[in-house]
């Protein structure tokens, strides 16, 4: 009897063993599958379905493949409060590009509280001058930022010095450094404020030159003025560099960044490292599918390039 008894209690420890090891397995598993859900979860919100309806006539669906980078004056941000900060939480995803260089941000904490209401959106913003400050806007599940955006040429690139910034793209995996600028405005070819804009393109290029020649470079912003007026001849006549927008600037006003003059003064210049990866520059024309743009949001359109 005693025997029997030590025999069934053996037979129900190993029982219970048994038993407890097939839990530790499934709770693994249930680790694992909520380890890949997780993941999931990164890719859906990386991957984009479709463009509102809204939008459709002015926005073009983009991909993760792609590394797509936009600037954007965005005139005295937001220039109408909080209609201009709940019409870009919804035109940014609609948009949907990887990093997006901003001028004149008006209002530092607007544009903190426009961050914390993009979801899967990070940014930095860099107090440059007082005021119009210049910053970044960068989707987290495209974008590793290197280097965090700081000012350099704080003496000689006036009245605004320019914010660098370095960042990889996950899925290219090209890595660029960014100058986010805005030139001193106004003036015609021989004016003070066009060459104050010269002055700042040769000290921009010769930076570059002299300490990033082998680096990918975007130089991205409100040039203020056109490529062929005179103050950027540096650029064009060195082989380092080509502007992305150059065709757009060529062509039709239809299609130039400051539709109210008609004028094309914002640019995306790039280096020789990238010509190979460059595939288009557009302008965003959310005018023809927004009203009261001007008085809304801007009185710039964004302009965007695109790398594989």
């Amino acid at each position: 009897m005693k025997i029997l008894l030590n025999k069934n209690i053996i037979l129900f420890v190993i029982i219970g063993l048994l038993f407890l090891q097939q839990c530790d397995e499934i709770h693994i598993a249930e680790n694992k599958s909520l380890d890949n859900y997780e993941n999931l979860t990164d890719t859906i919100n990386c991957q984009f379905n479709s463009i509102h309806s809204a939008y459709s006539s002015c926005l073009t669906e983009l991909s993760d493949t792609t590394l797509d980078v936009v600037t954007w004056n965005l005139k005295f941000f937001p220039i109408n409060g909080n209609a201009t900060l709940g019409l870009l939480e919804d035109i940014i995803p609609n948009m949907n590009a990887d990093i997006i260089a901003i001028q004149e941000i008006n209002n530092i904490s607007d544009f903190n509280l426009l961050l914390k209401n993009l979801n899967g959106w990070q940014g930095e913003v860099i107090n440059v001058n007082g005021s119009l400050d210049l910053g970044y806007i960068y989707k987290e599940c495209e974008i590793e930022v290197l280097e965090n955006s700081s000012i350099v040429l704080s003496e000689s690139v006036e009245p605004r010095p320019a914010v660098r910034i370095k960042i990889r793209h996950k899925s290219t995996g090209l890595e660029i450094t960014l100058f986010n600028i805005h030139l001193k405005c106004c003036g015609v070819t021989g004016s003070d404020d066009a060459n104050r804009r010269e002055a700042a393109s040769k000290t921009l290029q010769s930076y570059i030159n002299n300490n990033l020649s082998n680096e990918n470079i975007i130089v991205l912003g409100d040039w203020n003025d056109d490529i062929h007026d005179g103050p950027f001849e540096n650029f064009l006549n060195d082989t380092n560099f080509t502007f992305a927008d150059e065709e757009i600037a060529n062509g039709s006003s239809n299609n130039w960044s400051y539709p109210s003059w008609p004028s094309h003064l914002d640019h995306i210049l790039i280096s020789k490292g990238l010509f190979d990866n460059f595939l288009e520059t557009k302008t965003i024309k959310l005018d023809s599918c927004i009203n009261n743009v001007e008085s809304n949001i801007s009185d710039h359109r964004a302009v965007m390039t695109r790398f594989e």
